[in-house]
């Protein structure tokens, strides 16, 4: 089997798993990130969403730039190929943020600095998913 084809196939079982709203796997290491807006934020770093951003690389950035938002990855859930923008889960984003303050903090910093940022014609879709705790 080719390489392309394992790609290929991984990309599908990604696909398959955001979908089916599998758990990611997390590390337990911090790293420091620049979010939209360059304020900077502590984040726990995680595997899954590497791999989500090469994806939509390999698939998409072959012919034209694309924004992603930096410490963010894990929160993607898709790519909108007409409008050309990464696709983000709101309350993924909350969810990341929120690891040193909670959860109010988190959503009203996201709403002010990344949610209500206009970087370009690039800047990515903030999608309200409906997945709340309710």
């Amino acid at each position: 089997m080719s390489k392309e084809n394992d790609d290929d196939e991984a990309f599908i079982r990604l696909a398959k798993a955001i979908l089916d709203n599998e758990p990611s796997e997390r590390v337990d290491e911090r790293d420091d990130i620049n979010l939209i807006g360059g304020l900077t934020m502590p984040v726990k770093n995680t595997n899954k969403s590497k791999t989500t951003r090469e994806l939509i690389l390999k698939f998409y950035g072959d012919t034209d730039e694309i924004l992603f938002a930096d410490g963010l990855d894990d929160a993607i859930i898709g790519f909108e190929p007409n409008l050309w923008k990464v696709v983000y889960s709101r309350n993924k984003c909350i969810e990341i943020t929120s690891i040193d303050m909670d959860e109010l903090e988190a959503t009203e910093y996201l709403e002010f600095n990344t949610f209500g940022a206009y970087v370009g014609e690039k800047t990515p879709l903030w999608i309200e998913d409906f997945k709340w705790n309710i």
